[in-house]
């Protein structure tokens, strides 16, 4: 009997004690950019792409990113080998700066 007494005074005491305590919140994770440069987004969005569109990427490819300010997201797109300053790919993701959600893909 005592002990089951004991036992419920200490659990008292401790949810009394964590009563006090402040509750741990992750919004101050999401203040700032989840994806704050290029370097980044390209690490980012070539693993959605290689995860996702498989027939259109592969490991061997080189990845460009740039910011689209009217959607605040990074557009991350294939390179070609023989233009890198081509824009055209066959497959780009749009992932939002903020929070790293997916906006979508773009195929051309």
């Amino acid at each position: 009997m005592n002990k089951r007494i004991l036992i419920f005074a200490m659990v008292a005491l401790l949810s009394l004690h964590l009563a006090q305590l402040p509750i741990f919140s992750y919004h101050h994770l999401l203040i700032g950019d989840f994806i704050p440069d290029e370097e980044t987004a390209i690490a980012v969005g070539s693993a959605i792409l290689l995860a996702t569109h498989r027939d259109f990427v592969n490991e061997e490819d080189s990845f460009s990113a740039f910011y689209y300010k009217r959607k605040n997201a990074w557009v991350v797109h294939r390179v070609w080998p023989d233009n890198p300053n081509l824009v055209g790919t066959v497959v780009a993701v749009l992932i939002r700066k903020s929070d790293g959600k997916v906006l979508g893909f773009e195929f051309a």
